[in-house]
């Protein structure tokens, strides 16, 4: 089970840090089709991947589908870890979101149409995961995990509903995007915003969830050499 709990965390960690670093650096070198600097605050996530604008967005692109992987063995690890019927229905949903993640890399903004796809599957899945963990951790009597692990998960689904609420009140559209021509970037883009909150809560949440495996495999770790210790001692006396 230790084992299992520290392979878990290192995926869940590993997914975080390449995913962190490749729209970091990608982020830094990219120049829009005005010659804009890229921001978070008027800027979608997707943008960094669109090939022909973004200058390093194949390099990006695969960071996003290796990610996107290590996203769904870390849910399947939850699924195992948890040993549940609900914790595998749960981790299955996460594992498919994880791959949707990965096919966004596989079809960045220039097909648009199958992005559109992806992407809302990644970002519905996602919703949909972390909160069924949520619930199920809140409710659990085995108590797996920590009554404390809600609260990321309720900071995702926080973010994630106001990224699919927010737009439906404004004259916007991701599409926009691509022909600069029909749409003044603003300097601060609600909508583009609160799709990076979503991407930083997501990532806090992996984040949360591995430290709690890694303290919890090394509390495991200490009660088995505490056993083992009070047996040599038995035998002994």
């Amino acid at each position: 089970m230790k084992r299992l709990q520290q392979s878990i965390a290192i995926a869940g960690t590993a997914a975080v840090l390449i995913m962190t670093s490749g729209s970091l650096i990608t982020a830094l070198n990219y120049r829009g089709l005005k010659g804009e600097q890229y921001s978070i605050l008027n800027h979608f996530i997707s943008e960094l991947g669109q090939i022909g604008v973004s200058r390093l967005a194949p390099f990006f692109n695969v960071c996003l589908m290796i990610s996107g992987l290590l996203i769904a063995a870390f849910m399947i690890g939850l699924g195992v870890y948890i040993k549940r019927p609900w914790g595998y229905v749960v981790s299955l949903l996460g594992a498919i979101s994880g791959v949707s993640c990965s096919l966004v890399g596989v079809f960045p903004m220039n097909h648009m149409t199958s992005h559109v796809r992806v992407a809302d599957g990644f970002f519905y899945g996602i919703l949909a995961t972390i909160f069924l963990f949520t619930v199920c951790i809140s409710l659990d009597k085995n108590a797996d995990f920590s009554r404390w692990m809600t609260l990321p998960g309720g900071l995702v689904v926080v973010c994630v509903l106001s990224f699919i609420i927010v737009p439906r009140f404004t004259n916007t559209n991701h599409i926009f995007t691509l022909n600069p021509a029909r749409v003044i970037r603003p300097h601060f883009w609600p909508n583009a915003f609160l799709e990076w909150t979503v991407f930083f809560s997501v990532l806090i949440w992996i984040v949360s969830m591995s430290v709690y495996l890694i303290r919890g495999a090394g509390t495991l770790g200490e009660d088995v050499t505490t056993a083992e210790d009070s047996r040599s001692r038995g035998r002994a006396a």
